[in-house]
């Protein structure tokens, strides 16, 4: 049975194991669901109780201001003005970048009409105000300092402005997830960073962060990004190139043997990585291949599926069982 204690089994993916699951923004989460269902009606109470509440609330704000979620810029601000503090400021502002990045859309900059640059700028440039009256009302609150990570990417602020937000915001809530995935992305050489950098950081990271927290899917994250760089090589030729896929090993093994059997929404997205980054070469691979799709089942998150035109869940589908079928050769 290898190096785990349980096998997976293919009856175990999901129902017939072929059909694509959904893609759940709101991380499977019964409590996040229901949040987000009331605030899109104007109800703000119950998310209020569920970010304050839960350790992982965190992960409920980022969901709130995803391109999937069905609240409204205008609620958040009326949330902010009726009761104001860091987290609901924040959640405003972070809106108002999300609007500002459906006006500029998906494209490389090269692809973005002239037009939408102006009014990109401006809702980016509002956004920053609203955060930075946040950091200003609220200096123990690390939300508007996450957030303003994001308006700093877009708005190309300098790295060392990039990095002083980042401190600030990681001196308040070491080691989230978010905070260190913006901070990456600002470090990525598509954002004027280079791989050095960007390596540099994320091995920072996953040297320094909590075993089993979020921030560990900042290594990764990392190699994904290299790859989509990488001109004589396909992503699979890179993932298993010696360096990379004993390193990939390495981190995976670690990071499960600090989690739980059943994950928490917390764990899937550093999970969802891994199946796709790491593809059976030996037995070690393949054992650890088949033991994160056992505790992932159908739970595919956005990244790092939403890289391909497909839906995340038919992509992940597809290399989950593409993964598990090259781990039964060993």
């Amino acid at each position: 049975m290898g190096i785990f204690s349980k096998a997976f089994k293919g009856s175990q993916i999901g129902a017939g194991g072929s059909a694509a699951p959904f893609c759940d923004a709101f991380l499977y989460d019964p409590e996040f669901q229901s949040a987000h269902r009331a605030l899109a009606e104007g109800s703000w109470a119950e998310a209020q109780s569920v970010i304050a509440r839960r350790p992982d609330g965190w992960l409920l704000t980022l969901a709130l201001t995803s391109a999937d979620s069905a609240v409204s810029v205008d609620t958040f601000a009326r949330w902010a003005e009726a009761e104001p503090s860091g987290t609901s400021i924040a959640l405003h502002g972070a809106s108002q970048i999300r609007a500002a990045w459906k006006i500029r859309g998906d494209k490389t900059a090269d692809q973005v009409s002239r037009g939408s640059w102006a009014p990109f700028k401006a809702g980016l440039g509002e956004a920053e105000e609203t955060l930075l009256r946040g950091t200003d009302a609220y200096p123990e609150s690390p939300e508007p300092w996450a957030a303003l990570l994001n308006s700093g990417r877009g708005l190309g602020k300098s790295n060392a402005e990039i990095r002083r937000r980042f401190d600030m915001a990681n001196a308040r809530a070491p080691f989230r997830g978010d905070i260190c995935s913006s901070m990456l992305q600002a470090s990525c050489e598509k954002w004027g960073g280079s791989h050095a950098e960007m390596f540099q950081f994320a091995r920072w990271v996953e040297g320094n962060a909590p075993p089993g927290g979020s921030a560990h899917s900042m290594l990764p994250k990392a190699h994904l990004e290299k790859a989509m760089y990488e001109d004589d090589l396909t992503a699979a030729n890179y993932f298993t190139l010696p360096e990379v896929s004993h390193e990939m090993k390495s981190a995976s093994r670690m990071f499960l043997a600090s989690i739980p059997d059943v994950p928490e929404p917390e764990h899937l997205s550093t999970l969802n990585h891994y199946i796709y980054l790491l593809i059976p070469t030996d037995r070690e691979s393949a054992d650890l291949v088949t033991e994160i799709a056992r505790r992932l089942g159908d739970r595919p998150t956005e990244a790092p599926w939403t890289y391909w035109n497909d839906s995340p869940g038919e992509r992940f589908a597809r290399v989950r069982n593409s993964r598990l079928k090259a781990a039964r050769r060993f």
